[in-house]
Formats: structure tokens, C-alpha cells, sequence
């Protein structure tokens, strides 16, 4: 059975004032930081679906994409590779260790709608983009 919220909109003043209050950083400090935002405009059963991408650099926007689908929900790995591509694309003698990736959903059954990438799984991602050549 689907969840009564399934249906509510993306809420852009949420996803505003939380950007704003930088309640990401709560979960680390970094100097660069790469935010995926989950906003499935309709609901999760009607696209488009989409992800945003944000790559910060000491509070500065280096980068921002917006990763669709009509009909695919499965966009989190693909914005999490595209993140790392546009970050070291741009800033190449970056080290992993210095980035934070945080994932934004508004629906998240948590306290907060930010999650924490772990560097493990970010250190997996960022071998797999540079296998793949994707920068």
C-alpha cells in the first residue's frame, strides 16, 4: 500500500529554505560539496522524473544539471556519477577525501531530508566514473 504523501507535490520552498539554511552541512563540513536533489514533480508513479544536481565549492555553485525521465524512477546513481564527473571535470586535483555528497528527499522518513553519502560508496562512485572515462 503507497504511502498517503506519495501523491503531494515537490515542494520548492522547502527545498529553498533548506538550501538557504545550508542544513546539509549539518551531516560534515567540506570544501566541496555535491548535492542531489530528488524531485519527482507529479508523484512516484507519474513522471517526469527528475534529480538536480549541485556541485558547491565553499559556498560558491560551480555546476548545476538537472538529470530526467519520463518513465525511469532509478536516477540516483546516474546524478551521483554525474556529480563526481562535473566536480573533477572542473576541479581535477581535487581529492575524494575533501568532497561531500548529500542526497536531498523530501518524503524521507527522517528528522532531516538530507542523507549523507558514505566515502566508502563515494570512493566506489568516483572509481567507477574514472573507469569509465566520464570527465
Amino acid at each position: 500500500m503507497e504511502n498517503a504523501n506519495d501523491d503531494r507535490h515537490f515542494s520548492y520552498p522547502n527545498l529553498y529554505m533548506s538550501l538557504a539554511e545550508k542544513t546539509f552541512e549539518r551531516l560534515g563540513k567540506s570544501s566541496y560539496y555535491i548535492l542531489t536533489i530528488k524531485r519527482f514533480l507529479v508523484n512516484k508513479r507519474q513522471g517526469p522524473y527528475q534529480y538536480q544536481v549541485i556541485v558547491l565549492e565553499k559556498d560558491q555553485e560551480i555546476a548545476n544539471v538537472v538529470i530526467e525521465s519520463e518513465d525511469k524512477k532509478q536516477l540516483l546513481t546516474k546524478s551521483k556519477k554525474t556529480g563526481i564527473a562535473l566536480l573533477f571535470k572542473r576541479r581535477p586535483k581535487v581529492k575524494i577525501e575533501d568532497v561531500l555528497m548529500v542526497h536531498y528527499k523530501q518524503d524521507r522518513k527522517k528528522s532531516t531530508p538530507w542523507e549523507k553519502e558514505s566515502l566508502k560508496n563515494l570512493c566506489k562512485v568516483y572509481n567507477e566514473v574514472l573507469e569509465e572515462k566520464e570527465y
